[in-house]
């Protein structure tokens, strides 16, 4: 059977993508970060949908985008958590998120490798994407933060971002850290850039 992994609170987010975030850590010697933490995720990235959905360690998650708040701040909740086996539920919950009408579910239940091959493979709106991610973390005034260095096919890019809670101060943090001139850019849409994925227009 599939597991539900515990939910997150819903967080506001700020984040930005640049070719490289040294010399802001330069600037920054107050920032203390954790030894650096190597994961190889899939993003699954769709054409029409802002939605972020993940899966990590055999477990499938989707964060979805409430709303647009205060300096550009996203609050992002996430809303489903499910560990591979999963059930047909799941499957049918991610092409909601997607905008997507969802195809025939035959089985009880679909290992990640079923999922990939038989539904993904057969939707060219979504692109998985294999990702390599080398991930810091730090905390500052009570927010957390990263850094995290990502190759992407062959494109390398890193990410800065910062997120909690509470809205006034996720701001007050990247106020402190200089950062408020910079555009926040939402996850799946900062691969979506790197890798050059744009929608398709509706007819």
């Amino acid at each position: 059977m599939s597991k539900a992994a515990p939910l997150d609170m819903p967080r506001w987010e700020w984040r930005s993508f640049a070719p490289s975030f040294d010399a802001f850590r330069q600037d920054h010697p107050e920032l203390s970060v954790s030894p650096t933490v190597t994961s190889q995720d899939v993003c699954l990235l769709c054409r029409m949908s802002m939605h972020d959905v993940q899966i990590q360690e055999g477990t499938v998650r989707l964060k979805w985008r409430k709303e647009t708040g205060p300096g550009g701040l996203e609050l992002w909740d996430p809303v489903l958590s499910a560990g591979f086996p999963c059930p047909p539920s799941v499957v049918a919950r991610l092409f909601e998120a997607w905008g997507l009408p969802a195809p025939r579910l035959d089985r009880s239940e679909y290992t990640q490798a079923q999922f990939m091959e038989t539904i993904l493979r057969h939707t060219p709106e979504v692109h998985a994407v294999s990702i390599l991610k080398q991930s810091e973390i730090f905390e500052l005034d009570g927010v957390s933060g990263e850094f995290a260095r990502l190759t992407i096919r062959r494109a390398r890019v890193e990410c800065l971002s910062v997120e909690h809670e509470d809205p006034d101060l996720t701001l007050q943090v990247i106020a402190r850290l200089g950062l408020r001139a910079r555009g926040n850019t939402s996850y799946p849409q900062g691969l979506k850039d790197a890798l050059r994925i744009h929608p398709t227009p509706r007819h």
